[in-house]
């Protein structure tokens, strides 16, 4: 089901924030494999050249890195564990000798020079290294920059015109809304030791792109999710592509009976599925569900849960209860009115 909202005689312009999630990854493999173009079971050893530093050896578990299992967060690295590289870079610069600003190429480095934290396929660890790396699978496969390929053949025909990849920088971030946190932190762009504001510059939103590194506004993600909610008029993905979105992985489920498909949480629920995603970064809570009943919703926040405030997550609940008591939807569809 497209957006609602209240009838208004003039075209709303939302500001777009960091989104941490937009599902642009996911979608992007499974139409490289839907075009015959990227088989999911190839190890990504296969399409990509990774080494470590000098001095250290790969973990020779990262020959059963396969699509899937990035897609699914189990290949093999825990964030809880090893770190997630996006908020070690300081430690990365050190390590390598490279100074600061990283780039993607110095975090693929550094990774591979780490021991696996379990073996590939056995269980679920959120890793947002493993949809860094599938972003440079897209650009290997297409020959064109991630966000490009996002762009044109994803966002593009779906009417999606002012989504876009994020900077760092306020100064580099006109027309978003301001990132709010209570945070410092001594930035990642260079070797000053500057103190900044976490949002702008304790991590390096140039590194995120297919890890969560879109700009976006709620109606820009509704907008997107007709790639799975409507998708004879989306045209992105065929029926296959869909269904192995919401596939059970081979570690199983979660004591909920919930799992983690490709790129989406699923759970069963009166014969379909709900599915959702949630994303943070310093300054930014994103929530976005689409409902076994064909209602799809997002929240954007300028702000995350820091100890100091709201739990941003208690909007889950309170947008589910609020689209079950809603009797009738309109039959017009007033997505036209927002950018």
């Amino acid at each position: 089901m497209g957006a609602h909202g209240a009838e208004s005689s003039r075209r709303a312009e939302g500001r777009p924030g960091r989104a941490d999630r937009s599902g642009s990854g996911t979608t992007a493999v499974l139409r490289l494999a839907q075009e015959g173009r990227l088989n999911l079971g190839t190890p990504v050893t296969s399409l990509l050249d990774l080494e470590p530093m000098a001095g250290r050896q790969a973990d020779a578990r990262l020959a059963n890195v396969t699509m899937w299992r990035l897609l699914q967060h189990s290949g093999g690295w825990d964030r809880e564990i090893s770190d997630d590289p996006g908020v070690i870079e300081h430690k990365i610069a050190d390590t390598l000798g490279t100074g600061l600003p990283n780039d993607k190429a110095d975090m693929m480095t550094y990774m591979t020079g780490l021991p696996l934290d379990f073996a590939p396929g056995s269980r679920f660890a959120y890793c947002n290294y493993g949809y860094l790396l599938l972003g440079r699978v897209i650009e290997a496969i297409t020959g064109q920059s991630y966000g490009s390929y996002v762009t044109g053949r994803l966002l593009a025909p779906l009417g999606i015109t002012r989504m876009r990849l994020g900077r760092t920088l306020k100064a580099d971030t006109p027309g978003e809304v301001p990132y709010e946190s209570r945070y410092t932190a001594t930035t990642v762009l260079d070797e000053s030791g500057a103190k900044v504001p976490r949002p702008y510059g304790g991590f390096n939103m140039d590194n995120k792109d297919a890890s969560g590194g879109w700009v976006a506004t709620a109606m820009d993600l509704v907008r997107f999710e007709r790639v799975f909610d409507v998708p004879s008029a989306a045209n992105v993905l065929d029926s296959r592509s869909i269904s192995r979105a919401f596939a059970r992985p081979e570690w199983g489920t979660f004591s909920s009976g919930s799992w983690y498909g490709a790129g989406w949480y699923v759970r069963e629920k009166n014969g379909g599925y709900n599915t959702w995603h949630t994303g943070g970064l310093a300054g930014t809570y994103t929530y976005l569900v689409r409902r076994y009943d064909g209602v799809t919703y997002a929240a954007c926040f300028n702000r995350r849960d820091e100890g100091a405030g709201p739990a941003f997550d208690v909007i889950g609940d309170l947008l589910y209860d609020v689209a079950d008591n809603i009797a009738t939807w309109p039959s017009v569809d007033y997505g036209s009115l927002y950018f």
